[in-house]
């Protein structure tokens, strides 16, 4: 969830939606659940693809052109602007207010305390509060003030932190509550310093002298829902960048997502984390006259990239832009080498605003589900990863035949309701894929993977730029479980690499998820018998591929899902009292058919009755096993047989 800020009517968003799984085109019916009063809701199903035209709420805003200047988004939604920079050599100090999105402003403030400066950062902290630090006022600046009345009045927090004087650096706010400050630059150096604080700004802590990426500014920074912080672009000694890296502790060590993303390497863009986990990266400057008006979006923490439609804002740079509560963005203002901004434009991007909408899937796959529920006083949101899975049809795609297994009967003495299990099973069907480790709720008995190749997929989701060793449909019988995560063991012959000129580590699984090819994590494992084998981590079922992509597997060794024989049953017991949400598994060959009662009477019941009823129960029980059973052998053989293991 979003930091929660502190008011006695803030939302806690939560959903459910029925059915959770089923056959394209699913329908699926959705209901709010949240609490805390909400008055709005911004509903993301995961298919959409943010291709709505952006609208110019106000071409020319009550303050005056800058670029360089820093906007928030408050609890309530109000967007609050600060200082800036218009031409060469005014700065600004002023401070405005917008109740509407961006459609008008007040000046709240004309002459804080803290002097007219450019290129500053500023948060909103959990409580409401505004943090602005640093910046150029004709020096550079390390101090810090704060405001706790929407930008109003301001109390100098410092006057100089502990990291140095600085200006084009990056700050967000982690759901904790404390602040990290990346890179920028002292007079002619640029820095890849991290810095932290966990008292409103007051003292800071040094999270790292010298970070993974190289020391820039006028990059962009964002901070997602599970607390890890993306990094991306900016100008370093070498020129503009578009490497994407990510932490997950707080800034102090760095992971890089991609060392070239598809936009092209640029400074002083924006940038914004979407309640769906997206983040949505926009414009920025390319050389001293060369500016952009594109956008680009991200499923995977930055890793990949989708364009989406240019914007209808004109090209710039040094520009703003805040996620509203609704859903939507505003970017406000910018520059280029002809002349300063104060437009206000507003993109639109949730797949519905009603409250109990109901949504159809019509292309297969896993999607996640995401809410952000809001009211006049603050704003929350939630996300349900893999939550909807929309099975395959027979296309025809598959030499295997259909894709769905036929229904099983359930059994009605097995409740899995909320109890979280991992099983290893092999995996039949005849694809690369040979094993698969899942991690769900509701995952029933007899858990079967079956993983088809397939000659080709429609067309308008084809892999048409890339070398693909081999599409695979993967489903399961999970029907109406919930997957969490699955670790996919799967291997292309050495022989195909060596006539293409790859190396064992120029290979990727690609995942069909949320209408859009997503790269997954791809780590090498071994190579046996004329194989190279992988492993790739997957939030759920549909369409993959396996392709080529130069460097683009982890080659630092993994150790391999377990290497014992998988066991066909998952049988659970009653959960212990002291950990009412844990199951304890105990694993079994077939399922125990349930004993003879006794044959005696009781309550007048007629002997013949009980038998009959006693008999037609095991008949049950056995003809469904031998139907489970018989569908298993059929779409996998490889279970009931030992895996040639690396």
């Amino acid at each position: 969830m979003l930091v929660g800020f502190a008011s006695a009517l803030t939302p806690t968003a939560m959903f459910n939606g029925t059915p959770v799984s089923g056959i394209a085109p699913l329908t699926v019916t959705f209901t709010d659940q949240s609490t805390g009063n909400p008055a709005g809701w911004a509903w993301y199903f995961g298919d959409e693809n943010y291709t709505a035209p952006w609208t110019q709420l106000n071409a020319s805003a009550g303050w005056s052109v800058r670029r360089s200047h820093s906007i928030v988004v408050m609890p309530d939604g109000s967007i609050v602007l600060m200082g800036g920079r218009a031409g060469e050599s005014t700065f600004r100090n002023d401070v405005w207010r917008s109740m509407n999105n961006g459609v008008t402003w007040v000046r709240v403030n004309a002459t804080p305390g803290w002097s007219a400066r450019y290129s500053h950062s500023s948060v909103v902290m959990p409580d409401g509060s505004i943090i602005l630090m640093g910046g150029m006022t004709g020096v550079l600046m390390n101090d810090v003030w704060r405001s706790t009345d929407n930008g109003t009045t301001w109390t100098e927090i410092t006057p100089s932190a502990e990291w140095s004087a600085r200006a084009h650096h990056s700050t967000v706010v982690l759901p904790d509550g404390s602040i990290v400050l990346m890179g920028g630059t002292e007079s002619d150096a640029y820095m890849n310093d991290v810095w932290r604080s966990t008292d409103n700004g007051t003292t800071w802590t040094e999270m790292t002298r010298s970070a993974g990426w190289s020391p820039r500014a006028a990059h962009s920074s964002v901070v997602l829902q599970d607390g890890s912080i993306v990094l991306m672009g900016g100008l370093d000694a070498s020129g503009n960048r578009n490497d994407v890296w990510r932490s997950t502790d707080n800034g102090t060590t760095w992971t890089r997502m991609t060392p070239g993303a598809r936009w092209s390497a640029r400074q002083a863009l924006s940038s914004v984390a979407m309640p769906d986990g997206s983040i949505v990266l926009m414009g920025g400057s390319l050389s001293v006259s060369s500016f952009e008006n594109d956008v680009w979006r991200s499923m995977d923490n930055g890793a990949t990239w989708t364009e989406i439609p240019n914007a209808g804002w004109s090209a710039r740079c040094y520009h703003t832009s805040v996620a509203m509560p609704d859903g939507s963005i505003v970017l406000v203002g910018g520059g280029s080498n002809i002349s300063d901004k104060n437009d206000v434009w507003r993109f639109t991007t949730p797949g519905s605003s009603a409250q109990n909408p109901v949504h159809t899937y019509t292309i297969p796959g896993t999607y996640q589900v995401s809410l952000q529920a809001y009211n006049a006083s603050s704003y929350d949101s939630t996300r349900k990863a893999g939550y909807i899975t929309v099975y395959l049809t027979d296309d025809g795609g598959s030499d295997s035949g259909g894709d769905i297994p036929p229904p099983i009967p359930p059994n009605p003495t097995t409740t899995l309701t909320g109890t979280t299990i991992n099983e290893t099973v092999n995996v039949g069907g005849g694809s690369a894929v040979n094993r698969a480790e899942v991690t769900g709720t509701n995952l029933g008995k007899n858990l079967v993977v079956t993983a088809f190749p397939r000659n080709s997929l429609p067309s308008n989701i084809a892999l048409t730029q890339m070398t693909v060793y081999q599409y695979i449909s993967l489903v399961s019988s999970t029907i109406p479980g919930v997957v969490d995560q699955v670790i996919l063991e799967f291997s292309v012959p050495q022989s195909w690499l060596t006539e293409h000129g790859f190396t064992a580590g120029d290979i990727v699984m690609m995942h069909y998820e949320n209408g859009q090819w997503q790269e997954l994590d791809t780590r090498y494992v071994s190579q046996k018998s004329g194989n190279v084998f992988y492993r790739a981590t997957t939030p759920g079922f549909s369409y993959f591929a396996i392709v080529y992509r130069k460097d683009g597997t982890d080659m630092g060794a993994v150790t391999p899902v377990a290497t014992t024989a998988p066991t066909l049953v998952a049988v659970l017991k009653a959960p212990v009292q002291e950990a009412p949400t844990t199951a304890e598994i105990t694993r079994e060959k077939t399922p125990a058919v349930p004993p003879a009662p006794v044959t005696q009477s009781s309550g007048g019941i007629p002997m013949t009755t009980i038998i009959v009823g006693t008999t037609g129960a095991i008949a049950t029980v056995i003809s469904t096993v031998l139907i489970r059973r018989w569908w298993i052998r059929k779409q996998n053989p490889t279970l009931f047989r030992k895996n040639d293991r690396y």
